[in-house]
């Protein structure tokens, strides 16, 4: 039985249950009398629990069933009544179980070619190969141009002295020739041959040919070119302010009709001992600390550098650079300490104070 069905019998079995228990002789009811009724229904439903639509269903078919099955009773099929209302949306269900993962569709057609990555970093070298076995010789080329001539080989060794001809005859007599003259071999002269002079005073060389008339006659400096400042006219050679760069062998030439002749003067330099590198003329050290003195000059010759104290030489080594070190100073070795550098000319004194820091 449908739902429709059941609607039409809920309110068949409502008008028939009225009429069976008021008024089953009556068929037809008052106004005043269904006034009454209705606030009896109210009443009663004010006291009667909520009830489901399932027990009202149910409750419905029981009393159906019981209608229908009557001796004098024949249920029969009503006309569907209207379409009802559309009841309101149930609660949404349960979320369902995972479904299973579908079948993979078919591969999708290539991509387009990326652009080429950056170029990676070269990798290491690797472990030399074992050398491959020889291949076979290759067909004979063909024959290349004639070379140039070589150079000339050594030439061979001296023969052995020949037989000893035999004298010929003597020839005629010549002709008187005419009377000579009496020639001597020239001879080149250089003054002075060698010569040292002091830094910034002049030097100055001469150069000649003896018995014959000179024809040019030029000076040149040995390994270098002659400074700015010299000068040469008449076989003279002058320098008006001599430097350690004028140091050296001067050549001199002469040209004459018999050939050219050539001779040579050295030039030294001389300078007295000058500091080049002082020390202070007082120094105050702390008691038992090291102390490192140090002079150095230059001359020529070059001097020899040395320290003292007082008039008495000290019993020290030296460096090479005119150093003195004094180890763990004491007041015993303050006092005057003399540097003298010293060479053929003459030389030059430094002195310097030690002293005690009175803290």
């Amino acid at each position: 039985m449908n739902e429709l069905q059941i609607s039409k019998l809920e309110s068949g079995i409502h008008i028939g249950s009225l009429q069976s228990t008021d008024h089953k002789n009556d068929d037809m009811e008052t106004p005043e009398r269904h006034r009454q009724r209705n606030k009896r229904n109210v009443s009663q439903k004010q006291n009667t629990q909520a009830i489901s639509l399932q027990q009202v269903r149910q409750e419905i078919k029981e009393k159906l069933n019981q209608a229908c099955t009557s001796k004098d009773k024949f249920c029969q099929e009503g006309p569907p009544g209207p379409k009802g209302d559309p009841g309101s949306h149930g609660y949404p269900g349960y979320k369902g179980e995972k479904g299973a993962p579908g079948i993979p569709g078919p591969q999708g057609p290539l991509g387009p070619t990326g652009a080429p990555g950056p170029r990676g970093n070269q990798g290491l070298q690797g472990a030399q190969g074992f050398k491959g076995d020889m291949g076979k010789q290759g067909p004979v080329g063909t024959r290349g141009v004639k070379g140039d001539v070589g150079p000339v080989g050594r030439p061979g060794e001296k023969g052995s002295i020949g037989l000893k001809g035999n004298k010929g005859n003597r020839g005629y007599t010549g002709l008187q020739g005419p009377k000579g003259e009496c020639v001597v071999d020239p001879k080149i002269n250089i003054y002075p041959v060698s010569q040292e002079v002091f830094i910034n005073t002049p030097a100055i060389f001469y150069c000649w040919v003896d018995g014959q008339t000179s024809r040019q006659i030029t000076w040149s400096k040995l390994g270098g070119v002659l400074a700015s400042d010299s000068s040469v006219k008449g076989g003279v050679l002058h320098i008006s302010s001599v430097q350690k760069s004028h140091a050296g062998s001067y050549l001199c030439t002469i040209v004459t009709g018999y050939g050219t002749l050539r001779a040579i003067g050295t030039l030294g330099v001389k300078e007295l001992p000058v500091f080049t590198r002082k020390a202070p003329s007082q120094v105050s050290v702390s008691q038992g600390s090291d102390l490192e003195l140090c002079c150095a000059a230059t001359g020529s010759p070059r001097p020899a550098v040395e320290w003292s104290r007082g008039q008495r030489s000290l019993d020290v080594t030296l460096y090479q650079t005119g150093c003195l070190t004094l180890k763990n100073v004491k007041d015993e070795n303050t006092g005057k300490y003399i540097c003298r550098a010293t060479n053929s000319l003459g030389f030059a004194l430094l002195t310097t104070e030690i002293f005690l820091d009175s803290g």
